[in-house]
């Protein structure tokens, strides 16, 4: 199994005073990588019989397929046999596999915000890393967090990577592959049940539909859970969750150089939302007398009185076309996205009683996409991508945002104001936000020398928004105001690589990425005075970065590192405003950050594979005008440290008959949930376990399952809602429990 590995205690970064000057910090976090570098450098000495064979990863997230220990970038890879022996089945695990990526799952079935190299995603604004899934680059925030259906392989790419995929790659790109048409008939179906009276089942079928020509993938797969955490008001659980989702996938060769490939994917989503609990010093605003007010404690009661829903409906529909000619591939790639996401529940502070009302919220998202390249030949000395992309995105509404009397003890759909009982509509907020996006792009790799290349690069991106606030005027004194704004940026890249071994590569780079800004709800800055601004600019990252791929052990060893500083200008901050339930987006000024990343995997032998992961990462708020007094602080929702260690074994039972154990364990550094670094908003650091046994023969699988073996118990997201030590109070959200399954998977 290809993938990560165990890294040595030596190649650790030590520990770092958060009270160190930035220098400091950056020499400590250099002298990490340089100490692989030079065990890297080392390793025609350590020189041993080749390894098995075993089939090379190849990354595509490139939009040019290259090797993964060759390709200048820092980047995770899991493959289809890695994803089913750790059982990956959502976003969350793998991310918790990835060294310096985070994520928070809170809200509603669609709020998943990522952490990626100290870059943090604040609630309603796109994510800090492309979302990219057979070519297509998903223009909706919420698009996915949703199960992994039949994925041949997943790749996480780490720095900026506007390049390539524009305006939301300010740190990264994951691309996910999905299974493509097999030559011959083959297909699988699994059935699973766990705690949480949770059942899954799925199924994929992939052939030919004329040999050589057409064929064919499908997939479906469904999951219910009754959720863990109950709700002592009303009774039943909090947090049920089930899934309906397919695809279709259709690829065509019409002749040996045109193909088309043809996909759609749809889901439906029922689960809870808003599942937060009130701490605070105030008694009557703490739910269910929550105490006490820290970030760490995840003992709290469900007592509302209300109960909550979600409802998401999601569909993907691509066409790709790909003609390859001797003097390069033209490719056009064309999508519809579609995404609806309703939530509900009591309103905060979440409280038995009525006083606090409800809340009802929606948020529609449509894109048309079209991007079109050439790819010139791999195998010349001189090779490029040059290409244009096209999006016209629509969503009415962005959020919308209804408060309602509680007079029924449930929330009734609010897409229009309620006059009268029941729940009678007592605030409304609306805005639909229009956008244009184009983007011309171009990237140059050049060989200087048989083992040196340069690679120059640019994309050039602009977007028109404009928003209307579509409140009746009985509910906004901004009902019918239009806002306009334009961003644009140029996102440069230059890079150089050298194969200094057959074992080992270099490359160094310097990549600029961006995030387009927005606005927030038109109300929200007459409702605050202005302290919520009308709208927030566009996120720019500068990144600067070194690193090194190297093979050891005759292949059975691989190690990557890379060392990192990055300056981001307008970070964008999520704000809670308790008046009127609305939600508003403020910017940090400036955060710097620097960190090490080193992966390793290492096949032992007799069947065991040792992988590991770690990072590390220093990101300090350098300016803040909106709160100078937060400036030297950690930046919020970015772990100091993330790792993540496993070992794979492989071993026979009988002719035909193997057990497989996989087990990792995943450590999160502490969190500081707010820019001013509030000591109730700071949670301890995590260690989660996870393990995976199976027995297996070439028709069926046998697998028994758990996560959080450990029964840790914490809070994924911490939302400070007053930071006055006198008033301080904070949302929290319960992260799951231990959660354990069996499943069985059959071949057919």
């Amino acid at each position: 199994m290809q993938g990560k590995a165990m890294i040595s205690d030596s190649l650790s970064p030590k520990p770092i005073s958060p009270g160190a000057a930035p220098a400091a910090r950056r020499a400590a976090l250099a002298g990490s990588l340089a100490a692989g570098v030079a065990l890297a450098a080392m390793s025609p000495a350590w020189a041993q019989a080749p390894a098995p064979a075993e089939q090379e990863i190849i990354v595509t997230g490139l939009k040019r397929d290259q090797a993964l220990q060759e390709a200048p970038v820092s980047v995770t890879a899991f493959t289809a046999r890695a994803i089913e022996e750790a059982g990956i089945t959502r976003p969350i695990d793998f991310i918790n596999a990835t060294p310096n990526l985070t994520a928070v799952e809170a809200n509603n079935a669609g709020d998943l915000r990522i952490t990626i190299r100290g870059d943090a995603q604040a609630l309603n604004t796109d994510a800090p890393v492309a979302v990219v899934i057979d070519g297509v680059v998903l223009t909706g925030a919420t698009g996915l967090n949703k199960d992994l259906l039949d994925v041949a392989q997943i790749e996480v790419l780490r720095g900026p990577q506007g390049y390539l995929y524009g305006r939301n790659a300010i740190s990264g790109a994951i691309n996910i592959t999905t299974r493509a048409p097999s030559e011959t008939f083959e297909g699988q179906a699994l059935v699973g049940y766990g705690n949480g009276e949770t059942a899954r089942g799925a199924l994929a079928a992939s052939g030919p539909v004329i040999p050589g020509v057409l064929g064919a993938s499908v997939a479906a797969a469904y999951r219910d859970s009754a959720g863990f955490y109950e709700n002592e008001t009303v009774g039943g659980n909090v947090d049920p969750y089930e899934e309906t989702s397919g695809r279709l996938r259709v690829d065509w060769t019409p002749t040996d150089s045109l193909t088309i490939q043809a996909s759609a994917f749809s889901s439906r989503i029922n689960g809870s939302a808003t599942n937060y609990l009130s701490q605070s010093v105030i008694p009557g605003v703490a739910t269910g007398g929550m105490i006490p007010v820290d970030a760490n404690y995840a003992d709290g009661r469900f007592v509302a009185n209300v109960g909550n829903y979600n409802r998401k409906e999601d569909d993907l529909y691509a066409l790709r076309i790909d003609y390859a000619r001797p003097w390069g591939t033209i490719t056009s790639v064309t999508a519809r996205e579609t995404q609806d996401n309703i939530f509900a529940s009591d309103g905060f502070p979440y409280q038995p009683g009525t006083a606090e009302g409800t809340q009802y919220n929606r948020r529609e998202h449509s894109a048309w996409t079209q991007e079109i390249r050439f790819t010139s030949p791999a195998e010349a000395a001189l090779r490029y991508i040059v290409g244009a992309y096209y999006a016209d995105i629509s969503q009415t509404p962005f959020l919308l945002a209804a408060v309602g009397v509680d007079d029924t003890g449930r929330v009734f759909p609010a897409n229009r104001p309620r006059a009268g009982a029941p729940n009678q509509t007592t605030g409304f907020s609306a805005d639909n936000v229009e956008s244009e996006a184009y983007a011309f792009f171009g990237n140059l790799d050049w060989d200087l020398a048989p083992d040196w290349t340069l690679t120059l690069a640019a994309r050039y991106d602009h977007e028109e928004k404009s928003a209307i606030d579509v409140a009746p005027p009985a509910f906004s004194a901004t009902s019918g105001v239009v806002r306009s704004q334009t961003f644009s940026e140029w996102q440069p890249k230059i890079g150089l690589a050298w194969q200094a071994s057959d074992t080992l590569n270099l490359y160094a780079s310097f990549a600029r990425g961006y995030k387009a800004g927005g606005f927030n709800a038109a109300q929200a800055f007459t409702i605050t005075g202005g302290a919520a601004p009308n709208d927030y600019p566009a996120e720019t990252a500068d990144n600067y970065e070194a690193g090194f791929k190297s093979e050891w052990l005759g292949g059975a060893l691989t190690l990557n590192g890379a060392y990192f500083h990055t300056i981001k200008q307008n970070s964008q901050l999520f704000r809670f405003i308790p008046t009127g339930f609305l939600n508003a987006v403020t910017v940090i000024d400036e955060i710097e950050a620097d960190g090490v990343e080193i992966e390793a995997n290492w096949r032992v032998g007799d069947g065991l594979t040792l992988r590991g992961g770690l990072g590390y990462v220093s990101a300090e708020i350098t300016e803040y005008r909106g709160d100078p007094g937060s400036v030297g602080n950690d930046a919020p929702y970015v772990p100091d440290l993330r790792s993540s260690f496993g070992v794979n074994y492989v071993r026979p039972l009988a002719d035909g008959l193997d057990v497989i154990v996989d087990a990792s364990w995943d450590h999160i550094g502490e969190i500081n949930f707010d820019a001013r670094n509030s000591p109730q908003a700071l949670r301890d650091p995590l260690d989660l376990f996870s393990a995976r046994v199976a027995l297996e023969t070439e028709r069926w699988t046998l697998s028994i399952w758990g996560r959080n073996l450990s029964d840790e118990r914490y809070n994924s997201d911490v939302i400070v809602v007053f930071d006055d030590p006198a008033l301080f109070t904070q949302a929290v959200f319960k992260a799951p429990p231990r959660t354990y399954g069996a499943e069985l998977r059959v071949r057919f």
